[in-house]
């Protein structure tokens, strides 16, 4: 139970903005983007959940694309199968996630977005789901907020950083 408090406490709402000097006037937000495999570590403890969490604290908002929602039962479900979450452990995380997902802010699929994603796919040799995530976390980079791209993927962060980097210049 403690493991799920934590997590329910650590995602900030995204319509709420921080009330520390990272707010004040006249300076972005700045947005962590979770892919799914990073998402999911905010619920389980695995490698590289302390980087997550540690992300997560400098960050004013938290978002992923709309597509995390599927995935993030595909794979919590996948688990269960293989037997790494017993049932009980399978629905307490599945109901904490359910009960936080309004917290992201969830990038919708849009025609700019999922034509970006079939760009990165072939430009970066990424597979669909995370053309769809970088294409994601750059349509968010448009609004002038700074955007921290957060993956365990190593080709999907190479992606992120060449991307994002053309976003800021």
């Amino acid at each position: 139970m403690a493991r799920r408090e934590t997590a329910r406490q650590a995602i900030k709402t995204p319509q709420r903005p921080r009330q520390d000097c990272r707010c004040r006037p006249g300076r972005s937000r700045v947005i962590l983007y979770l892919d799914t495999s990073s998402l999911l570590k905010l619920y389980l403890e695995e490698p590289g959940t302390k980087e997550v969490r540690f992300r997560l604290e400098r960050a004013d908002v938290v978002a992923t694309s709309v597509i995390a929602y599927p995935e993030a039962h595909a794979a919590l479900a996948r688990r269960r199968r293989e037997g790494a979450l017993t049932k009980g452990e399978f629905n307490a995380v599945a109901e904490d996630f359910r009960d936080t997902w309004y917290r992201f802010l969830a990038v919708i699929l849009s025609t700019p977005v999922y034509t970006r994603a079939g760009n990165f796919a072939v430009t970066y040799s990424l597979r669909g789901m995370d053309g769809i995530h970088l294409a994601s976390c750059v349509e968010l980079s448009k609004n002038g907020d700074r955007v921290e791209f957060l993956s365990h993927d190593i080709r999907l962060m190479r992606a992120a950083s060449k991307e994002l980097k053309k976003q800021r210049t």
